[in-house]
């Protein structure tokens, strides 16, 4: 395992201010994962984009959200959010999919195999969706 960097190539999710923004995630700016590498309880394997940034991230035995969430730079709150459509509760499988995009929070995730359909909460935005 390498040893864990700064979060300071990360773009954490902060309150907006103008609640139209489009750009959102209940209310927060969008967030942009940096992978710090694997560390203990988020061993598993990074999805990444075309410019190299962490969309989607295949759990790995023992691992735990708020880890995984560390390991992004994100927080586990934010892993929540953007993968409470697809999954029911936060029991993790090895092999799930988490997703890390707020831009995908309807189409990458499953929990143990199964794609849940969960609605938002009333209100909750979300950015355009790809």
């Amino acid at each position: 395992m390498s040893d864990p960097g700064p979060c300071e190539a990360a773009t954490p999710a902060y309150p907006i201010a103008d609640d139209t923004e489009v750009e959102q995630l209940g209310g927060a700016r969008l967030a942009v994962p940096f992978d710090r590498g694997s560390m203990p309880h988020a061993t598993g394997e990074a999805v990444l984009d075309e410019h190299g940034v962490p969309v989607a991230y295949k759990v790995a035995d023992n691992d735990v959200i708020s880890m995984i969430g560390a390991r992004f730079c994100v927080g586990e709150q934010w892993i929540y959010w953007v993968n409470y459509v697809r999954r029911d509760g936060d029991t993790l499988y090895s092999g799930d999919t988490l997703n890390l995009d707020a831009h995908t929070i309807l189409s990458v995730g499953d929990q143990n195999g199964i794609v849940h359909n969960n609605a938002l909460p009333e209100g909750f935005v979300i950015p355009p969706q790809r």
